[in-house]
């Protein structure tokens, strides 16, 4: 195999290896067989772009660059220490799942804007029988009263809404990150990036075939979803309180008037 001859030649140049030199060519010799077989059955034209560069180092990044060109975007990660192993582990993918950590810490660590979004999402992790997560959504929820007034965020259910009733209010409105945003927030979107977190799973999925046609069947809506939210973000961003109130009014409803409320009293008198 060329992968072996290459090693054997640049071993037989000079003066005799050394056995500390050797052992680690032939400790090495199974991962880069490992990634010479993965150029060869993802990026085949480009085989000698990749294994022309010096060191494990430089061929896994310029794999990487090449692979996110062709298929999807993979992680870049330092491929100084462990090389090729590092990359035949698993897939290298950014994993963006929201973790229960994240979660707790949401309000801390995330954008005004997503914040105000989250406050109108249900508690997204497993709930005990009898239980809505209106007690796990109390800091969320002062938070975003912070940030947008309590007049608004007292229209908003203690317990949220689920992404269901969101799409079902939302989809094909101007509205509809909202929804999106709810799915990201209760690993809900159908995508592995998505969906996926590191504290749950800290490796990614292993490198085969299937995985990596899902993956790439994945990405397009990956990337609507993230669009979608983005979008959203960014109407909010122009002025957080007055369009969260509209956005508000859009899920819950708009406001009953007071001077209509003075009537409805009197009517039910």
């Amino acid at each position: 195999m060329k992968t072996f001859e290459a090693m054997f030649k640049k071993l037989d140049r000079g003066r005799p290896p050394s056995l500390t030199a050797m052992l680690e060519v032939f400790d090495s010799a199974e991962y880069l067989t490992g990634f010479v077989d993965l150029v060869r059955k993802y990026l085949p034209k480009r085989e000698d772009d990749i294994l022309r560069l010096v060191g494990a180092e430089n061929r896994c990044q310029e794999f990487v660059r090449l692979f996110s060109e062709a298929y999807f975007e993979l992680a870049e990660l330092d491929f100084c220490d462990e090389g090729y192993s590092q990359l035949l582990m698993s897939v290298p993918i950014n994993l963006e799942g929201l973790g229960y950590s994240d979660y707790e810490e949401f309000a801390n660590n995330y954008s005004p804007e997503w914040i105000a979004m989250a406050s109108l999402v249900c508690y997204p992790f497993y709930l005990a029988e009898g239980k809505d997560g209106a007690e796990d959504r109390v800091a969320l929820m002062e938070a975003a009263a912070d940030l947008i007034g309590e007049n608004t965020t007292d229209r908003i259910p203690a317990a949220g809404f689920k992404p269901e009733e969101l799409h079902k209010r939302l989809d094909k409105t101007k509205y509809e990150g909202l929804a999106c945003f709810a799915d990201w927030l209760c690993s809900d979107t159908g995508c592995w990036k998505l969906d996926v977190n590191y504290e749950d799973n800290p490796e990614g999925p292993d490198w085969d075939e299937e995985t990596v046609k899902e993956l790439v069947r994945q990405e397009p809506i990956k990337l609507d979803i993230q669009k979608k939210v983005t979008l959203l973000e960014v109407w909010l961003h122009e002025d957080l309180r007055s369009h969260f109130a509209e956005l508000v009014n859009a899920v819950v409803g708009k406001p009953v008037p007071k001077e209509q409320l003075t009537l409805m009293e009197v009517f039910n008198e």
